[in-house]
């Protein structure tokens, strides 16, 4: 089976960028950098890169949606 390349990931919360909402909740994106704490995320539906904390989104499995 071949592994997918991309780490998918899904927000868990609205994000809040200078009084505007560019991601909801359940938004999926797709890891483009990561480090500990710190991930940029290309969000598919906004089509917009942002910086967030590991809490505020979670990694999925594309495969099994």
């Amino acid at each position: 089976m071949i592994k997918p390349t991309n780490k998918f990931v899904v927000a868990k919360r609205s994000i809040v960028v200078p009084q505007e909402i560019r991601v909801e909740k359940s938004d999926v994106g797709v890891i483009k950098s990561e480090n500990k704490n710190h991930a940029s995320i290309f969000f598919i539906r906004v089509w917009e890169q942002v910086e967030l904390n590991r809490n505020d989104f979670e990694i999925i499995d594309v495969r099994k949606t």
